[in-house]
């Protein structure tokens, strides 16, 4: 029987993380109702007894179904094969190191999943090394609604990490499992396209955003921070390129030009992600000015600019404590 939503999360190596999720979760979709909520995994080849953990928690519960790859496959590659092993009306992609609010999922399901919805973004809270709380969404984009994806991605395109969002089942119906491979978010390539597709086709979309926090971003250490470089660089700039043409070129433009500022810069020579080399290999699609300046700082001695980012981190500090 199709079920209204599957919570689909890929996995690698966070055994300790995920089973504290999964315990949390097993509470809300045993309130939800189990007949309507399921939960997939994709643990991506862990070498932390991840396979044994899932095997036995999901001969447990039978809303619980995983599938432990023969080899690792990617980061892309494995999200995406959580997403296709859903079987639902809709989708959520939830990162195996965040957790959801207490009693959250029976509102969310009441008070939007039972709607025609294509894409609810959900606001959410971001827990500091020292406890302070960031909210997901600003303000403005609180209960927000569009009818137009070209709209909502110029609001909305950075604000869907994994964990932010659910979408339709339907955007996985003609899904093109290639062509975002090396972006390192194909999870949401694939539903712009859907949403133009959609939007070209009906005339309309319906998006929402939530007001209320339903996803807590834990601040833990994040696997692809050994590559944030790359990522931010060549990746995302690599993601846009591959976007249905209808969204705006002005948006490229403006993230590449905020990349290459110079506090970037400084912060990826200091972790010894920025040279020559790498500028060579990735910063191929960035205007000579943008280039110019990330050559000044990749020549920069290491040593020097890791001084830089520690008396620029003390100011930040102390900033914090000022105001």
């Amino acid at each position: 029987m199709l079920k209204l939503l599957s919570i689909c999360i890929p996995t690698y190596n966070r055994m300790n993380y995920l089973s504290e999720l999964i315990d949390k979760l097993i509470v809300q979709v045993k309130s939800a109702g189990i007949d309507i909520v399921d939960i997939f995994i994709s643990d991506n080849h862990s070498v932390d007894g991840t396979g044994d953990y899932l095997k036995g928690v999901s001969s447990q519960y039978d809303f619980i179904k995983y599938v432990t790859q023969k080899k690792n496959i990617g980061i892309d590659r494995n999200m995406l094969f959580v997403m296709s092993m859903a079987k639902s009306k809709y989708i959520f992609p939830l990162g195996d190191d965040e957790l959801i609010e207490d009693n959250v999922l029976s509102t969310l399901i009441s008070q939007y999943l039972t709607k025609d919805l294509d894409l609810l973004v959900m606001n959410g809270r971001h827990v500091e090394a020292n406890h302070k709380v960031r909210h997901h969404l600003p303000i403005h984009l609180n209960d927000a609604i569009f009818s137009n994806p070209i709209e909502a991605f110029e609001a909305l395109w950075d604000k869907m990490p994994m964990s932010s969002f659910i979408v339709n089942a339907k955007s996985l119906e003609e899904i093109d499992d290639v062509k975002y491979l090396g972006t390192s978010h194909a999870y949401t390539g694939i539903v712009w396209d859907y949403l133009i597709q959609k939007y070209k086709s009906f005339g309309y979309v319906n998006i929402q955003c939530t007001s209320e926090p339903i996803i807590i971003f834990r601040k833990i250490p994040k696997t692809w921070r050994a590559n944030a470089a790359k990522i931010m660089f060549h990746e995302i700039p690599l993601w846009f390129k591959k976007l249905p043409k209808e969204y705006p070129k002005k948006t490229v433009l403006e993230y590449m030009k905020s990349q290459s500022n110079i506090l970037n810069l400084l912060t990826y020579r200091a972790s010894g992600q920025l040279d020559q080399s790498f500028i060579n290999s990735y910063m191929t699609d960035f205007s000579k000015q943008e280039k110019k300046k990330a050559v000044l700082i990749a020549n920069m001695p290491l040593g020097l600019s890791k001084i830089i980012m520690i008396f620029i981190n003390i100011l930040r500090k102390v900033k914090r404590i000022l105001w």
